[in-house]
């Protein structure tokens, strides 16, 4: 996967769902993402509506 023009190995960021959320005007849609990260033989999964926070996510257990 290429983040920020970085190329990043063993991760998958996808679009997982939507919600429906009330707002001033009206109902908004918000997607939900998952990030896999594969580390070893194990797979991390996070999710969030947020993709600076799975970026974060991301960085921190490649990092680690």
């Amino acid at each position: 996967m290429i983040i920020n023009k970085e190329k990043i190995q063993d991760v998958e960021v996808v679009k997982i769902g939507e919600k429906l959320k009330p707002g001033f005007a009206g109902p908004r849609k918000l997607a939900i993402y998952e990030a896999r990260v594969k580390q070893g033989q194990k797979t991390l999964k996070k999710k969030s509506e947020d993709l600076n926070e799975l970026l974060a996510w991301i960085q921190k257990k490649k990092a680690a």
